[in-house]
């Protein structure tokens, strides 16, 4: 018997393993009927031997393991990398389970920064994914150890400036204080590249007369990114023009007369933009007439400009000179007749 008792006693002692998230096992083994312990085969297997009822009580205390989380996450292009308006950023976030599985609810939470639009779970795997910013992905409880993974993308926003990114934070799980390294991203959105140009109706060089109207075209075009700050387009006149007006302003806003100043506003995303305006040549003009642009601003270091002078020469006076005559070139005329001499009288002789 007590090799019976010696076998209670063994499987009391592993009963603590078998059932792992308990912190305390109890278990007590009576002799059967008319048999007598003497306890010994319980003291060696650790138990507390009751001398009045024979029977062997075994405690064990197993501590409670907790699950160890780690979480990061990583990006296509790489954080850092400079991207243009228009491109998608593929994000990455991975979450490793250890030691035991999750007691409770595991939750991603990911904010975007920046000018960027959520796209779409491309794929969630294990997870549970819910909103668009921020983006909330959970794993269940009870998910066993290992390396869960999910991916999604977002669009650099049109009129996107500065820096776009975002930050992963990860909560519960029954890890008192799960990590997470490389949790934030961050990519610089490419500056705008500006050019702008100008011609005019009739073509730069053309002669123009006195009281002729030119018409000036100014054109800026913005690639890869929106502006960053306001851009100006500063038209000086030169010559004997007057200003007439603005036909058409399109996205600008245009101010004065001479210069005349036009500015596209920060944010202004990109594609070319076009003004007019016209002038009039003064009725005492004469050289040439004339204009020059220059742009600056817009978040572009250096902007450029190209054909950016027009230059009309004026004409030159046509001056002819005629005579008449009367009566008329060609017709005959008459000598003038002659005056008669009057004679003296001669007197009588006396």
């Amino acid at each position: 018997m007590t090799r019976r008792l010696v076998l209670a006693a063994m499987l009391l002692s592993g009963a603590g393993s078998a059932l792992a998230q308990n912190a305390i096992n109890n278990a007590s083994v009576a002799p059967p009927a008319g048999v007598r312990n003497t306890g010994v085969a319980c003291a060696q297997a650790g138990g507390v031997f009751d001398n009045a009822t024979g029977a062997c009580t075994a405690t064990d205390s197993d501590p409670i393991v907790s699950p160890e989380i780690t979480s990061s996450k990583s990006s296509t292009p790489t954080t850092g990398t400079t991207v243009n308006p228009g491109e998608t950023i593929t994000y990455t976030l991975s979450t490793t389970i250890t030691t035991a599985a999750l007691t409770q609810v595991y939750t991603l939470t990911d904010t975007l920064s920046g000018d960027q639009t959520f796209g779409s779970v491309t794929n969630a795997g294990a997870y549970t994914c819910t909103g668009t910013g921020p983006v909330v992905c959970t794993l269940p409880a009870g998910t066993v150890p290992g390396t869960y993974t999910l991916t999604y993308t977002t669009t650099v926003d049109a009129d996107a400036s500065g820096t776009v990114g975002n930050s992963v934070a990860g909560t519960g799980g029954g890890d008192p204080d799960p990590e997470c390294s490389n949790c934030t991203t961050t990519h610089p959105v490419a500056l705008p590249v500006i050019t702008s140009s100008k011609s005019s109706t009739p073509a730069t060089g053309t002669t123009v007369n006195p009281g002729d109207t030119i018409t000036y075209t100014l054109s800026t075009t913005i690639t890869t990114a929106a502006l960053t700050q306001v851009y100006t387009l500063t038209d000086t006149l030169s010559g004997d023009q007057t200003f007439g007006s603005v036909t058409n302003a399109g996205a600008y806003t245009c101010t004065g007369t001479g210069p005349v100043v036009c500015t596209l506003p920060a944010g202004t995303a990109p594609g070319t933009y076009t003004l007019t305006y016209t002038t009039t040549v003064d009725a005492d003009a004469s050289g040439t007439v004339g204009n020059s642009v220059t742009g600056t601003g817009g978040g572009d270091p250096d902007p450029e400009c190209s054909n950016c002078t027009t230059t009309h020469p004026v004409a030159l006076p046509v001056i002819t000179s005629s005579k008449s005559s009367t009566p008329a070139t060609g017709t005959t005329v008459n000598p003038r007749p002659s005056p008669t001499r009057c004679r003296p009288r001669s007197r009588p002789r006396r």
